[in-house]
């Protein structure tokens, strides 16, 4: 990315390196993303999209490319942006999303999460993004069989979203609570 002559961010709390820039136009920063700002049990700040662009003074700058890898914590960090209604909105501003997906493996066990991931997946789409990429992640391969899937599935994928389509999520539901959870044409929100 850097050869392109993008300005590289990258962020991850979890390992020993030093903090600062690693080249002319690749800066590390020993930070986390999540759904809302703290420091963890590990020690690990943790900050919300919305206040990592203002920490970097990127407010109102297009951010043509994020790269999450966030170990399960990528619905979390949409949820803070698209569901929770806290925080400045700068998905607006972003034009593409490559992410590692976490999902659970019993449904029925983690409706909750799923719940959410659907919220967040169907605003994304309300927002422009669709899935031009997906596929298994090739560091697990095993499958499970979920109730009412018709093939094996995984618990990790890679997904590229682009924002290619009509924009018509309805930002001033950002933040309620929805009481439905099964009418598709209410824009669902946190509950």
């Amino acid at each position: 990315m850097e050869r392109f002559g993008c300005e590289v961010h990258s962020f991850d709390p979890t390992i020993d390196y030093p903090e600062g820039p690693r080249s002319p136009g690749i800066t590390f920063h020993h930070i986390g993303i999540g759904r809302n700002n703290h420091t963890n049990v590990y020690g690990w700040k943790i900050h919300t999209l919305d206040e990592i662009v203002k920490m970097l003074g990127h407010e109102g700058r297009t951010i043509h490319y994020l790269k999450m890898d966030v170990e399960g914590s990528e619905f979390s960090m949409l949820s803070q942006q698209l569901l929770d209604g806290k925080g400045d909105f700068v998905l607006d501003k972003v034009e593409q999303i490559g992410f590692e997906i976490h999902y659970r493996l019993d449904p029925r066990l983690a409706i909750e999460f799923y719940q959410r991931a659907e919220r967040s997946v169907r605003s994304l789409q309300q927002l422009g993004f669709n899935v031009v990429h997906w596929e298994y992640n090739k560091v697990v391969w095993q499958r499970y069989m979920f109730p009412g899937v018709e093939r094996p599935v995984s618990l990790l994928y890679e997904i590229l979203l682009v924002k290619n389509g009509p924009d018509t999520w309805d930002r001033s539901t950002r933040g309620q609570k929805e009481a439905r959870l099964d009418d598709p044409s209410k824009n669902l929100v946190n509950t």
